[in-house]
């Protein structure tokens, strides 16, 4: 029994040092320079072998090695650290390539300044991520980074942190948030802002509960001011704040509870989503704001009346102002949503008419390729076309897309009912800041997904690809990484490479459509 404990330790100890000399001994060629001009994500660590190098590999996750330079400057900095791996540093207490940095190369090779610049360290024994030399305050991100070859990382930090660190209280009670200078005050008086919402939110939700019903009446500040005065959280100096949110309380303002930044007017078109009373927006082009600026051109007498000017919040008067456009006089304003019959009363132009074949396309072609580049999503197209000419993924371009596991963006929503409601939950279900339908590759998609719809009667810049795939993102088992033999690659056009799977008939023998 203690052999085969002993054995078995043994193989292991043995197996483990050769992941560790694998992934050490990368400099056969320390010369290798593919990093030079590459613009996309890289992961980069030390190489322990050759100690002033930086190893720099392929994509986040470390792909191939591209290169080795002594230093580096780097922008979008990420640090990442393996659990795994650290793990087996502190139990086996010998160095393994666990933890780097990620990020996009400006520059390389040259002898940078770092005066102002914070030093960042790193130990596996001692802590769980990178963090601060001075301070011991983990970081995970920076704007920029220098990695020296002295073993040092230094990083420039993001405004914001600048600002709060830097910033005296005077200089801030001194910024004009109407009239912000420059990226740093407009970024403090966003934060500014946000806090003030959330403290008039968190007043006017517990103002509400001491007075009758929805409101809070006039007659219980006035007669009691001190009971108001005890759930404002203010002190009564601060007679500007003060007055301003017991204005809002008395006018039973929303204040905005949920931030709907990510919802645009195709998200409303295409039942996506709606805008909801007490949603609210940030940006002027935003339908929220887009449809009061519409309500109040359209009702001005009316806005002056109940007092309503557009301010990119969903509240009551925003309601009132709807029921106005209806002729509809809501018992509960809450109750009250802005979709695509509200964009329609107020003469908004319609986005482009889509069967749900040619929607479950468009979608296809935005969720694979977020960027607005036309000769990718030209290009995700004719694969599409050429995988229906050959015709074993089905006889449509709907067959080709939904067909499981053959387009990733699907993957997760296996099988696939081709109706509106189950295409409709699918987007709306999306995380918000992955609704790509916001974005202008949309257009580009509806575009291509019209002329597949009419027979895919434009020209193939692939060159007759039925397969593609974005190196820092994934590695397919057909792909060169893992089939070498049999992946025939044709072209690369932005981040994705296009070729054929050679390992079976029907692709390797397609010669374009």
């Amino acid at each position: 029994m203690y052999k085969k404990f002993f054995v078995r330790e043994y193989i292991r100890k043995i197996i483990n040092e050769i992941i560790d000399k694998s992934e050490d001994d990368e400099f056969d060629d320390i010369n290798l320079s593919d990093h030079k001009n590459y613009s996309n994500w890289v992961f980069i660590h030390r190489n322990l072998n050759k100690p002033p190098y930086w190893s720099i590999k392929r994509g986040k996750s470390g792909g191939n090695v591209i290169g080795y330079d002594k230093t580096i400057k780097l922008k979008d900095v990420e640090f990442k650290v393996q659990k795994g791996g650290q793990s087996r540093v502190r139990k086996e207490k010998r160095k393994n390539v666990h933890a780097g940095v990620v990020g996009k190369i400006i520059d390389s090779g040259k002898n940078y300044n770092t005066k102002g610049w914070t030093l960042v360290t790193y130990n596996p024994y001692v802590n769980n991520t990178f963090v601060e030399y001075e301070t011991g305050k983990p970081i995970h991100n920076a704007k920029e980074a220098i990695l020296k070859n002295t073993k040092e990382v230094w990083v420039k930090k993001e405004d914001e942190d600048i600002l709060e660190e830097k910033w005296s209280n005077k200089y801030k009670k001194s910024i004009d948030c109407k009239n912000p200078k420059g990226f740093s005050q407009r970024a403090h008086c966003q934060g500014r802002k946000k806090k003030e919402l959330d403290e008039y939110g968190r007043t006017l939700k517990m103002a509400r509960r001491q007075g009758s019903g929805t409101r809070f009446p006039k007659s219980v500040i006035k007669t009691n001011p001190s009971r108001f005065r005890k759930y404002s959280r203010l002190k009564e100096s601060d007679i500007e704040k003060y007055e301003k949110i017991k204005k809002l309380i008395i006018n039973e303002e929303t204040l905005g509870k949920v931030q709907k930044d990510y919802v645009s007017l195709n998200d409303i078109w295409y039942g996506f989503d709606k805008l909801y009373h007490g949603d609210y927006q940030t940006t002027t082009n935003g339908p929220l704001n887009l449809v009061q600026q519409a309500l109040y051109k359209k009702f001005p007498k009316y806005a002056k009346e109940i007092n309503f000017t557009p301010d990119k919040d969903f509240g009551d008067k925003t309601s009132k102002m709807i029921g106005k456009l209806f002729g509809i006089k809501y018992n509960d304003l809450s109750s009250v949503s802005i979709g695509p019959k509200t964009l329609e009363k107020l003469g908004f132009k319609k986005p482009v008419p889509l069967t749900l074949d040619e929607l479950i396309v468009t979608l296809n072609l935005v969720m694979e390729q977020a960027k607005p580049n036309e000769d990718e999503i030209k290009g995700i197209a004719n694969v599409i076309a050429n995988r229906q000419s050959i015709g074993n993924h089905g006889s449509s371009m709907v067959d080709v897309v939904l067909k499981p596991y053959q387009f990733s963006e699907w993957n997760k929503h296996q099988p696939v009912s081709r109706d509106i409601k189950t295409i409709r939950n699918i987007m709306k279900g999306r995380p918000k800041e992955d609704r790509y339908q916001n974005r202008k590759s949309w257009d580009l998609a509806v575009t291509y997904a019209k002329l597949l719809s009419q027979g895919g009667n434009f020209e193939d810049n692939t060159n007759g690809s039925t397969h593609y795939y974005n190196p820092n993102k994934s590695i397919p088992p057909w792909g060169p990484e893992k089939s070498p033999e049999t992946w025939q690659f044709i072209k690369t056009i932005g981040d994705h490479n296009f070729g054929r799977d050679g390992s079976t008939t029907h692709y390797k023998n397609f010669k374009g459509r």
